[in-house]
C-alpha cells in the first residue's frame, strides 16, 4: 500500500533521524573508548570499553532501524 505524501515525508525524516543519531552514538562511543577521562571524571578501562561498546552497538541498531524504515519495510509497533 502506498502511504500519503505527508506520511512518507514523516517516515523519511524519522529514518534520517535514526541514521544521524546512530552515527552520533558511534562517534561518542569511539571518543569514550579513546579518552577515558572527562574533566574530573576518570573511567577505568573496563568501564570505558563497556560503555563504548554499548554506545556503538546501539548506534548500529539505530542505523539499521533507519535504513529499514527508509526502504519502507514494516516495523513492529513496540519498537517504534
Amino acid at each position: 500500500m502506498s502511504r500519503p505524501n505527508s506520511s512518507r515525508t514523516k517516515a523519511f525524516f524519522r529514518a534520517f533521524r535514526h541514521i544521524v543519531m546512530g552515527l552520533i552514538l558511534i562517534f561518542f562511543g569511539i571518543i569514550v573508548a579513546y579518552y577515558q577521562h572527562f574533566g574530573t571524571i576518570e573511567l577505568s578501562n573496563i568501564t570505558s570499553y563497556a560503555l563504548a561498546g554499548i554506545m556503538v552497538l546501539y548506534g548500529l541498531f539505530r542505523i539499521w532501524r533507519g535504513t529499514k524504515e527508509f526502504r519502507g519495510d514494516e516495523t513492529d509497533d513496540f519498537i517504534t
